[in-house]
């Protein structure tokens, strides 16, 4: 009786043993699939801003190849829900000698969007002389 004792008593400490061992190995899944969702979540916000910000560049250089005209655009939000606006100022900038500089502009683009549950804005803006 003494032998079938220890033998049950090495089962049940071999069972211990395996439930054990599968508890740890579920911590380090969860915890490695909490680290998966997080880069993830990353990779997919850092794509997103460097989509809007080679966007901006897009449209500042558009605005920069016509006329200016002083105004104030604001664009339907495109498919990913960035919506643009850009803003064409004169610029009232005195020389050395108090002179007036003409044809001066300030032009700004700017996006906006919501991200979650944040307002997200990146804009790029570039003095421009047109003669």
């Amino acid at each position: 009786m003494n032998r079938t004792y220890s033998h049950t008593s090495r089962r049940g400490s071999l069972l211990l043993e395996v439930m054990l061992a599968m508890g740890i190995f579920s911590v380090g899944i969860v915890g490695f699939a909490l680290c998966l969702h997080k880069t993830m979540e990353t990779v997919n916000y850092s794509r997103n801003e460097i989509r809007i910000r080679q966007e901006l560049q897009t449209r500042l250089q558009d605005l920069r190849q016509g006329r200016f005209t002083v105004e104030t655009k604001n664009e339907p939000p495109d498919a990913f829900g960035v919506q643009y606006t850009h803003e064409i100022t004169l610029l009232q900038i005195e020389s050395d000698r108090k002179t007036l500089l003409n044809n001066l502009y300030d032009v700004k683009v700017t996006a906006r969007w919501k991200e979650g549950n944040e307002e997200q804005e990146r804009s790029t803006e570039v003095y421009v002389y047109q003669p």
